[in-house]
């Protein structure tokens, strides 16, 4: 059994052009002057097509800006030529719309060497794409995230703008303090702008976008406003499930999905989700514009009210001191809502050349600053995110603890996908090839390992892989939050069964405190031993902590067959159980 990551989605990219070796090299701007106000300090970013600086405004008491220079080392004028139309149309966006959820353009110029420039206002905090966690984020902050994108593309579509490239990386979270978080978006480069005095009619339906969020309409190169609800849609859905709706290798598979309606609906994913959020996303993300929300403020409103019960109450404040915008939500309890039952959909794709053992399939970090936008798909592997972590000091134990689980599966032929995904309880008889995906969750606060052995014994001792805790999730932590709910793997197209026949088991342990045995072992999650557990004195460790821990815990798994699902419950401070998985 081998852990299938593949790309979230696929770059088809018509034509880029190599970074510069002379023009723009490190150290060259720094401690330029440029316009007679804005002096250039050091790097902080770059992409294939720009470099970005920070810069100090002496005419503002020195406050921070941003220097996005283009550079090219393209001799060729129709790429010199497209470079510069790209930087004015990116600006012509921005100096449409004024609104404190849109970065903006401050001025613009040339470099010394005649490259062009933009000034633009600094935001000093973080992407949104690095507080997103597997499991969902919280109720209440997607609420207020939610409903200041949608004010925010509101202004911009008000504008005749439409974004084009709605995803997280483009979301910016600043905190001014209070406990506020004032949300920015980022990377006007593809936009489509009304009325253009820069772009031709063929430009502005160019093919752009990241493949994942892209609407149907946007993938045949007919962009509208309702193209980045369709993108909000998406971005919600990741925000509350840790994973993008459709998991596709080509943008042709992903059309086909998008037509046929072929994603796990968000509850199937994440339980404890309100039914009217569900309904609000799957609303967003309908196959035709015309069923989708009239505007992206609707749609950020309605799902903040989803999963507050209360709206999304925006107000923005104009002052001498710059722009300043609160999202007041009031939240309530984190996940009340009753859970909905398990359904038939789950992510497609596509495997990767099967190969023995529950494998990492390594996959390409090439997300690019948000200079490095353009008119191309750009090529987006999901980076992992950590998952908040509980409190140090968990809640009391109850007496009863109480572990739900239930397995996704999708089956395969000739390495692609038939039939319709289906929901299981348990243990399962597999053909080699197929695909599943390991849901549960925790009633209590605690610290929760999983384990896979292998099918044989290697040199008469078992073959264990360490599947979490591990590096990047949940802050290498074992220790869970309660009502937390996982998803293994936490992305890419599932674990594939290989062709080695015999019976895999997944050992489930859940402690109220950690488990030295298992502690040990967690440090061989990384690229050179892959999660395999080789040294003999720790797998025979574990093997007899496995063995005895489990004949004390005597958990009791019972399956309900209406909601698919095996809920295994122990008097114990330990539950041990084990998921047997047979190939053929």
């Amino acid at each position: 059994m081998k852990d299938e990551e593949n790309n979230q989605g696929v770059s088809l990219t018509a034509t880029t052009a190599p970074e510069s070796t002379t023009a723009g090299a490190p150290g060259e701007y720094f401690g330029l002057l440029l316009k007679g106000r804005y002096l250039v300090e050091h790097e902080i970013g770059r992409g294939g097509i720009g470099r970005v600086y920070l810069a100090r405004d002496r005419q503002l008491l020195s406050r921070p800006v941003v220097i996005k220079v283009l550079v090219t080392a393209s001799d060729d004028p129709a790429f010199i030529d497209w470079f510069h139309k790209k930087f004015r149309q990116e600006m012509e966006a921005l100096v449409r719309i004024n609104h404190p959820g849109v970065v903006a353009v401050l001025d613009s110029g040339e470099m010394p060497d005649g490259k062009p420039f933009l000034v633009m206002q600094y935001v000093e905090g973080i992407t949104l794409r690095s507080v997103m966690d597997i499991s969902g984020m919280d109720f209440a902050r997607v609420a207020r995230i939610a409903g200041q994108i949608g004010h925010a593309l509101a202004a911009a579509h008000g504008k005749g703008v439409c974004h084009r490239d709605l995803k997280p990386e483009n979301v910016m979270i600043e905190q001014p303090g209070s406990g506020e978080e004032q949300v920015k978006l980022i990377d006007f480069g593809v936009a489509r702008v009304d009325d253009s005095l820069v772009a031709t009619s063929a430009e502005r339906t160019w093919v752009a976008g990241t493949p994942p969020y892209m609407a149907p309409e946007q993938l045949r190169g007919q962009p509208t406003f309702k193209s980045d609800i369709y993108s909000f849609g998406a971005l919600a859905y990741e925000m509350l499930t840790g994973r993008t709706p459709f998991n596709a290798v080509t943008t042709v598979d992903l059309y086909e999905l998008q037509r046929n309606g072929e994603f796990t609906p968000p509850a199937q994913v994440r339980r404890s989700l309100p039914e009217a959020a569900q309904a609000a996303i799957m609303r967003a993300l309908s196959f035709h514009a015309d069923d989708r929300h009239p505007t992206a403020l609707a749609f950020g409103e309605e799902l903040a009210r989803a999963l507050t019960g209360t709206p999304a109450a925006f107000t923005a404040t104009v002052g001498a001191g710059g722009n300043r915008v609160t999202n007041v939500i009031q939240p309530q309890s984190r996940e009340t809502s009753p859970s909905l039952p398990p359904g038939k959909r789950t992510p497609a794709g596509s495997p990767a050349p099967a190969r023995s053992g529950l494998r990492k399939v390594a996959v390409a970090a090439a997300l690019l600053v948000a200079l490095a936008a353009s008119f191309f798909f750009i090529a987006r592997n999901r980076p992992t995110t950590d998952v908040q972590t509980a409190s140090p000091s968990p809640a009391p134990i109850r007496s009863e603890r109480v572990l739900d689980y239930w397995i996704v599966v999708r089956k395969y032929r000739d390495q692609k996908p038939y039939g319709a995904p289906f929901t299981l309880p348990g243990n399962i008889l597999f053909d080699a090839g197929d695909h599943f995906f390991l849901h549960l969750s925790v009633s209590q606060p605690g610290y929760f390992y999983l384990l896979n052995e292998g099918p044989r014994p290697a040199n008469d001792l078992p073959d264990y892989n360490v599947l979490f805790p591990k590096p990047g999730v949940n802050n290498g932590s074992a220790l869970l939050a309660a009502n937390q709910e996982l998803v293994f793997p936490e992305r890419g197209d599932g674990f594939v069964l290989d062709r080695e026949r015999g019976t895999e088991k997944l050992w489930l342990v859940w402690s109220e405190v950690s488990v030295p045995e298992l502690e040990a072992v967690k440090l061989v999650v990384n690229p050179q031993q892959r999660s395999m557990v080789t040294d003999p004195a720790q797998i025979r460790s574990v093997r007899d902590y496995l063995a005895k821990a489990q004949a004390e815990s005597r958990a009791s798994p019972q399956v309900d067959k209406e909601k698919s699902q095996t809920r295994v419950t122990t008097r114990g401070s330990t539950l041990i159980h084990r998921i047997e998985l047979l190939h053929y």
